[in-house]
């Protein structure tokens, strides 16, 4: 009988090698499903959280483990694990963006002054930030503000990121 722990249970679970192996596979599938990140880290300790639920009920009926049958029935049970709408672009890095799309500019909140469009347009163009968020300065007085009224509106729209990494690979992808 093997073990294995899952997120959210401080025991192991006593599963037969078909069961842990089934169970693996199925995580695996999981993790390449649901992508890469903090997003998809916590969608599969969700999952691993649901089916040691499941494997907790049924050790509580009196099993002294779970074997293939059982195991796949926790796993029909708990349902398969597909990509979401974002992941159906042509790469992971674009997610968020249906059809695989990149806009034209970016939010980035990691690193982010105000409301992270001078770190996103840097990104986008090449540039150093703070250069970036110098010239966006001298134009909020050189217009008069009418700069500072088009970034508010600009924040209701523009879509955002996480990370600076994420938009590099997201415009990485979309240049291929």
């Amino acid at each position: 009988m093997d073990h294995i722990t899952l997120s959210g249970h401080s025991g192991a679970f006593p599963l037969t090698a078909d069961a842990k192996r089934q169970l693996v596979a199925y995580l695996g599938d999981a993790r390449s499903a649901v992508g890469p990140g903090p997003d998809g880290d916590e969608t599969v300790r969700d999952i691993e959280m649901a089916i040691g639920d499941r494997l907790r009920a049924a050790l509580d009926r009196g099993a002294t483990g779970v074997d293939e049958s059982e195991m796949a029935r926790i796993l029909a049970e708990t349902g398969p694990v597909e990509a979401g709408p974002a992941e159906t672009g042509p790469g992971a890095a674009d997610r968020g963006f249906s059809g695989g799309r990149l806009p034209w500019l970016c939010r980035v909140e990691e690193g982010k002054w105000f409301g992270g469009l001078c770190l996103g347009l840097a990104i986008r163009s090449d540039l150093r930030v703070e250069w970036v968020r110098v010239f966006a300065i001298v134009f909020l007085f050189v217009t008069s503000g009418l700069l500072g009224v088009a970034y508010v509106i600009a924040l209701l729209f523009v879509p955002r990121m996480e990370t600076a990494e994420q938009y590099e690979a997201a415009l990485a992808q979309s240049r291929r």
